[in-house]
């Protein structure tokens, strides 16, 4: 039963027809405080909780072929630990990339492609954040323990731009921010290219996505 995909992995691979997106589950009561270093982990010790399942945590979108933005890892790359943490204003334990409640209106998880988040059918007292984005994101999917929410405001997971600004994660921060980085129109780049082509005239500019398969 436990690897079975109901619910909201049975929903999430209905939907995978389309253009390519990407999920995250979200309830971070279920965290734990290492006694070893004090640092906080989320989900990593409720793995075989129903709770935590039925939010597909815990690294379950590998299992049913779902593209999570967060999980546990011990080899991370280190642009995407970047990515995280000032997309969530704070860092967090070595292994694992979580989106927190810092960082669950950061319009970092648009450029993600984040489409879909999971969250709990019912908020818990201690959670007020869910429902607010609840009022937000339109509800796509309910059962007896969770609800999908669906972000209108989604990156495609490709598309084309003729300009860049050499930065990092905080340059995208900062940029989305006070609206200085348009990102549907300019990457921003750990180095800068030798030149980008510009928009041919009256040119028709399209991307697709033709394959979808690991590595």
């Amino acid at each position: 039963d436990y690897f079975a995909p109901d619910g909201a992995a049975a929903f999430l691979t209905n939907q995978q027809t389309g253009e390519p997106w990407r999920f995250f589950g979200y309830n971070p009561v279920f965290r734990e405080i290492e006694s070893e270093h004090g640092e906080v982990t989320y989900y990593r010790y409720h793995f075989a909780e129903d709770d935590t399942r039925t939010l597909l945590v815990n690294n379950l979108g590998t299992l049913f072929a779902l593209p999570d933005v967060q999980g546990y890892n011990p080899l991370q790359l280190q642009h995407y630990v970047d990515f995280m943490r000032v997309l969530n204003g704070a860092p967090q334990e070595y292994h694992g990339s979580w989106v927190l409640p810092t960082g669950l209106d950061s319009p970092l998880i648009d450029l993600l492609g984040v489409r879909y988040v999971v969250v709990p059918a019912t908020a818990p007292p201690d959670r007020p954040e869910i429902e607010r984005l609840a009022r937000t994101w339109p509800v796509v999917y309910r059962d007896a323990e969770v609800r999908v929410l669906e972000n209108p405001n989604a990156f495609p997971r490709a598309w084309l731009v003729h300009s860049a600004t050499r930065g990092d994660a905080n340059t995208l921060s900062q940029g989305t921010a006070d609206s200085a980085l348009d990102l549907r129109t300019e990457a921003v780049v750990a180095t800068m290219p030798a030149g980008l082509a510009p928009t041919a005239a009256a040119a028709r500019e399209e991307v697709s996505v033709t394959q979808h398969t690991p590595e």
